[in-house]
């Protein structure tokens, strides 16, 4: 079988390098080896064009020279790859922000794996020329949703969204998983908070985290207040950076890069607490990772995280936008060592049932479900 994957991320792309990335690879490299896997994503600066990674062939396309031209190059190119490339089955990781169309350039199977649905909170909160992205995200997802036959949708949230468009969709749902290596061992508690992810301000709410930061600052005696470790890489990194300077918290709130892995699980294990104050989400990949390893976290009390996260046995969830709830959230923790012990011992429990092993075999088994149905009807037809 040969598999057409279309992402516009990929882990080392320093723009994104999120959860739909790290999806991709650790479904991937759990197939078949004798399957061929090519995964088309975006360029970035000094990328290699040609990449193996475990079983999959990356080639990434497009200008590298800055994010939105990337996007854009990208959704522009990858019609002339479908048209190149010899494939069985064609999957899009679909994305408003760089959307291909696929099934407009092909009669092969299509699937469009959709991570998320951002088009209805841009087309509400995006103001000035930023609401024409906000109406183009929309109109977009519309569009996908209405002619894709076969849809992977990584949570039920997300399945509900898409049968209100398109009631007559074949849709499976397969969330995301965690590293095994996350349940393994016992951290030794330093005295941080973590955030973990891409550096969106908008997405990921990173400016109330600093903000309830300052609230705790004020409250709370030098010897009292833990550092904020803030881990990722992204588009807004320098903004960051000047919001934390301009509130003078340089030496409080630190900017780490990406970790994986190893290091990965010792950053979790070893905080205090995980705080992931977004404004909308995909799945939500780090909740489910700091629960496995065995550590409680403050969300935004937003879908789907609210599916990931039960309040007040594996974590707590605050309002969105509401940097005084948050703080008081982080200073309950801080305080209350018993309660961390609690929620993170339920947490890791929880997180057993995301299992990258069974969502590779699912993936697979939806894959060969919709080539074969395919065919089959073909053949009927003809």
């Amino acid at each position: 079988m040969k598999i057409l994957h279309l992402i516009y991320d990929d882990i080392t792309n320093p723009w994104c390098g999120g959860g739909g990335a790290i999806r991709t690879l650790e479904v991937y490299k759990r197939f078949p080896k004798d399957w061929e896997i090519t995964v088309i994503t975006g360029a970035y600066p000094n990328c290699q064009r040609i990449e193996k990674k475990e079983n999959i062939k990356y080639l990434r396309i497009g200008l590298p020279f800055n994010y939105p031209l990337s996007r854009l190059t990208y959704s522009f190119l990858a019609p002339f790859w479908i048209k190149k490339l010899n494939f069985d089955i064609l999957i899009e990781d679909f994305s408003a922000h760089s959307p291909v169309f696929s099934f407009l350039f092909t009669k092969k199977p299509t699937i469009a794996l959709f991570q998320n649905l951002f088009g209805k909170y841009e087309l509400k909160n995006y103001k000035g020329l930023k609401k024409i992205q906000g109406i183009l995200s929309y109109l977009f997802e519309i569009i996908a949703i209405k002619n894709f036959k076969n849809i992977i949708a990584v949570s039920s949230l997300l399945e509900k969204e898409i049968k209100k468009i398109n009631p007559n969709a074949n849709i499976f749902i397969i969330p995301y998983g965690v590293e095994e290596i996350l349940f393994n061992g016992n951290g030794e508690e330093k005295n941080y908070i973590l955030f973990l992810g891409r550096f969106d301000i908008e997405q990921k709410g990173i400016d109330i985290l600093i903000a309830a930061y300052k609230i705790l600052v004020e409250k709370l005696t030098k010897n009292w207040l833990p550092d904020l470790y803030l881990v990722g890489k992204g588009k807004d990194e320098k903004k960051i950076k000047t919001l934390i300077f301009s509130l003078k918290l340089e030496d409080k709130i630190k900017l780490l890069p990406p970790v994986y892995k190893e290091r990965k699980r010792e950053m979790i294990k070893n905080s205090l607490f995980i705080c992931m104050p977004s404004r909308f989400e995909s799945f939500g990949m780090v909740a489910c990772e700091s629960q496995a390893c065995g550590k409680p976290i403050i969300a935004s009390n937003i879908e789907p995280l609210t599916s990931l996260i039960i309040d007040k046995k594996t974590g707590l969830l605050v309002e969105r936008d509401n940097p005084q709830q948050l703080a008081e959230s982080m200073l309950r923790l801080i305080k209350d060592k018993e309660l961390r012990k609690f929620l993170g011992n339920n947490g890791k429990e929880w997180a057993k049932q995301f299992n990258w092993d069974i969502i590779a075999k699912n993936q697979l088994a939806f894959y060969q479900k919709v080539f074969s149905f395919t065919y089959s009807s073909s053949i009927i037809i003809n």
